[in-house]
């Protein structure tokens, strides 16, 4: 149905005149989610570790995160009885003895902003890829070629965006086979079945284009952060 005919652009026409459409449009609210996790970062142990005699063994950061978290880098510093052994290093290898092992983790966190915008569906062959259910559905007084009112809720399926429409006024074009309404502008809502009011799809067929009000996630991070732990490390020898 990607074209609409005469006998339905005099419904659309009647509709407009009559200013009697859209009384209220309301977005859906998003479910509300499960609670985030709590960012975390934890400097574990390193394990003690043993060498063959003349071997070395390589110590890395044992680092852990939970939650909105990205990890930026993580290092160590090593000393052996006061004297630099490895700075900031990814990873260092240590023969047999006792050391101080510095571990040093940048991190940022970050929070989940919603926002609302406008986005304009795009058309395809003249129709927009709506998916549509009516609901509420009674006779009214004729007026012209428009017989019915139902409310109608849609759902464009690229941007998940949802829009309720309220006392829409319906006629049925018989060329069509269709049931017709449409907004002050002249945007279309076509029923091929009006009175099937459970699980229905149709198609919402604009002259121009529909604006649908939808949620956009965005994400916010935190300054760089810093963690710092000092632990003493042991290579033994087997």
């Amino acid at each position: 149905m990607s074209v609409i005919t005469s006998g339905a652009r005099r419904i659309v026409a009647t509709v407009a005149t009559s200013a009697l459409i859209l009384a209220g449009a309301a977005v859906a609210a998003a479910p509300a989610g499960a609670a985030d996790v709590k960012p975390t970062v934890t400097i574990g142990k390193i394990a003690k570790k043993s060498v063959v005699k003349g071997k070395k063994a390589t110590v890395k950061p044992v680092v852990r995160a939970k939650g909105n978290v990205k990890i930026l880098s993580t290092t160590v510093t090593v000393t052996k009885a006061g004297k630099a052994v490895a700075k900031n290093k990814k990873s260092a290898k240590l023969g047999t003895g006792v050391y101080k092992v510095k571990t040093t983790v940048t991190y940022k966190t970050w929070t989940t902003k919603t926002t609302t915008k406008k986005v304009t569906v795009p058309l395809t062959d003249g129709a927009a890829p709506m998916m549509c259910k009516a609901s509420d559905v009674e006779k009214i007084k004729p007026v012209e070629m428009l017989t019915h009112m139902a409310d109608v809720a849609c759902t464009d399926p690229k941007t998940k965006g949802t829009v309720k429409f309220s006392n829409v006024l319906f006629g049925y074009d018989e060329n069509d086979g269709a049931w017709y309404g449409a907004d002050l502008r002249g945007n279309g809502i076509a029923f091929e079945d009006l009175m099937r009011t459970t699980s229905q799809e149709s198609y919402v067929i604009p002259v121009d284009s529909l604006k649908v009000t939808v949620k956009a996630k965005t994400k916010v991070w935190s300054k760089i952060k810093t963690k710092k732990s000092v632990q003493t490390v042991k290579i033994s020898a087997k």
